[in-house]
């Protein structure tokens, strides 16, 4: 009896391990029907795809989209990083713009004002600091006493050369002033150059004088002598009349202004400083000059400073 073999139909493998499809076979009348469940993992990454497009057009929108509440965020969803703007971007531009301006000219200005304000409060306070340690104090001017040789009008100048048409009177002066000149400060010492003296009355100039240079010490009182000269001092009939007048009587008085102008420099320790320049206005009221033994009655002096030079 012959045996016929017939081939036996492979089985069906067994889907993967690893695979994360599923299926249901099912036999009917000797078919087998294969039914493909979806893929979760190929779910998972078309929700992480939406969700990072809807965050992508949230932050060009300049609005950051947060997931509902209602929708959990994926274990592995990774948050990207914003990429720097391009060179081209506006922001961009003006911030180099602003960075170019303030390179110039600006800058420039700014800086120096900042240097000058600052040079400004340390002199500032350099000066202050000097100033309540030396306590400076302005020097003290007074006339003390006054010696007359002559003071006297006359019709005709004692010269020819001197005299002046429509002029009918001349007064000649030789007055020796005592100056006392004091420095109260205690750590500074004054240079006085070489001291200029016009005198004046009413207003005209009647004589002049100097007296020379000297060095006043700390907390140091000097009695200078002042000589004042007046040769054929020209006098306008006003003034002419009102001064004979007051020296024809003996008990009247005579007002005279006296104008000072010098150099000072301030020593203090081993420092010099520059010359500075002041003027001294004294008013000296003196007993009639033309009477014997004149005497000074009132006397008042003001200091004034004209230039001040440090160095």
């Amino acid at each position: 009896m012959d045996h016929k073999v017939y081939p036996v139909p492979p089985e069906p493998s067994a889907p993967p391990a690893h695979s994360r499809e599923s299926s249901f076979s099912t036999q009917s009348s000797g078919s087998t029907i294969a039914i493909q469940m979806p893929d979760e993992q190929a779910l998972r990454k078309e929700q992480e795809k939406s969700l990072m497009h809807a965050d992508a057009a949230a932050a060009e929108g300049g609005v950051h989209q947060k997931y509902p509440p209602s929708q959990p965020m994926p274990k592995d969803f990774i948050y990207k990083v914003p990429q720097p703007l391009p060179r081209d971007h506006p922001s961009i531009i003006a911030a180099h713009r602003k960075r170019r301006r303030c390179g110039g000219c600006c800058c420039c200005l700014g800086y120096m004002c900042a240097i000058l304000a600052i040079l400004i409060v340390v002199l500032g306070i350099a000066a202050l600091v000097s100033y309540l340690v030396l306590q400076p104090k302005t020097p003290d001017f007074s006339v003390s006493d006054a010696t007359v040789a002559s003071f006297n009008l006359t019709s005709t100048p004692t010269s020819s050369s001197n005299a002046v048409s429509g002029v009918a009177q001349y007064l000649n002066a030789d007055v020796t002033f005592n100056v006392s000149a004091a420095n109260p400060n205690k750590k500074i010492g004054i240079y006085y150059d070489e001291v200029d003296v016009t005198l004046f009355y009413e207003g005209e100039q009647i004589g002049q004088g100097s007296i020379p240079a000297f060095y006043q010490g700390h907390r140091n009182t000097t009695i200078l002598l002042l000589h004042m000269v007046g040769k054929d001092v020209s006098m306008t009939p006003a003034i002419g009349s009102g001064l004979q007048t007051a020296l024809e009587d003996s008990s009247s008085t005579v007002l005279l202004h006296a104008r000072t102008s010098t150099t000072v420099r301030v020593k203090v320790g081993g420092w010099k400083s520059g010359a500075s320049k002041f003027e001294v206005d004294c008013d000296v009221e003196m007993s009639n000059p033309s009477a014997p033994n004149p005497r000074v009655l009132n006397r008042s002096c003001s200091f004034k400073v004209k230039k001040i030079r440090i160095l």
